[in-house]
């Protein structure tokens, strides 16, 4: 992991240099929810899978603009549905557009009815203005001080095979009074964990080496009664289900703000 002390990283250096970023993970978790509901009100099943690679942070986008117009078209893709199950995958395109693509679920996956519904442009935030974010908004809280009085002295291994999440996140924890430690597989995780206490882990799902569900399976038949947190690129209720199968006490998904995870 980088030096915690690094531009990129210091709190001091993130005060006096803020810019602004917007959370492209909070207007997209607005939407889904809000489809989500409205799907299950009629009856119909709706599944929301996110590209790991998406970035958490943006900056100068019209994010309510976004928010208005991707509403809009999953509501007429729900109204022109042949089945009671659709998948729409949201993927990053040339670097800085925003694809959505939706898929009748009873259908092959090339079949005709998989169909894009809509594109937005975006820039994504550097990963300093991505942590500058992170931090500013955690800072805003009105329960900042009680955050910190929590998360003081806790210790967290996070799991990701991404080393810009990693950084961030351990920055995050640490800023906020935490202790982060890096793992990068669930191979690496079963053997800090092992090897360490932990107040709680946050595991990614997708991931080389061993991915997050077998290695929560894992954890538990080693004795590791340590709270774990799925965290996946992936919304839909089957996969959540699986992973709480697996032994996992919450689940977030990606890309997710600093809110959504001083919550869970």
């Amino acid at each position: 992991m980088r030096n915690q002390h690094d531009p990129h990283f210091d709190s001091n250096f993130v005060a006096e240099n803020f810019t602004d970023a917007q959370s492209l993970a909070g207007a997209l978790n607005d939407v889904i929810d809000q489809h989500a509901d409205l799907a299950a009100a009629r009856g119909r099943l709706f599944s929301f899978r996110i590209e790991s690679r998406l970035p958490t942070w943006v900056i100068n986008c019209d994010l309510d603009k976004m928010r208005e117009e991707l509403s809009a078209a999953l509501e007429q893709d729900l109204e022109t549905c042949e089945s009671a199950e659709s998948l729409v995958e949201c993927r990053l395109d040339d670097g800085n557009k925003l694809s959505f693509a939706s898929r009748d679920m009873h259908f092959p996956k090339d079949d005709a009815r998989t169909k894009t519904i809509y594109q937005f442009e975006i820039t994504p935030a550097s990963n300093r203005e991505h942590f500058r974010g992170l931090l500013s908004q955690a800072r805003g809280s009105t329960n900042l001080g009680n955050i910190k009085t929590l998360l003081r002295g806790m210790s967290f291994l996070i799991v990701d095979d991404s080393l810009d999440n990693l950084d961030v996140a351990c920055a995050l924890i640490t800023d906020l009074g935490g202790t982060g430690e890096p793992a990068h597989n669930g191979e690496e995780a079963i053997q800090k964990a092992l090897s360490h206490h932990y107040d709680l882990i946050l595991m990614d799902i997708q991931m080389p080496v061993m991915d997050g569900n077998d290695a929560m399976k894992r954890l538990l038949e080693k004795g590791i009664q340590t709270p774990v947190i799925a965290v996946s690129a992936v919304s839909s209720k089957k996969e959540r289900d699986e992973s709480f199968k697996c032994g996992f006490k919450d689940y977030l998904t990606k890309p997710f703000d600093a809110d959504q995870l001083i919550r869970t």
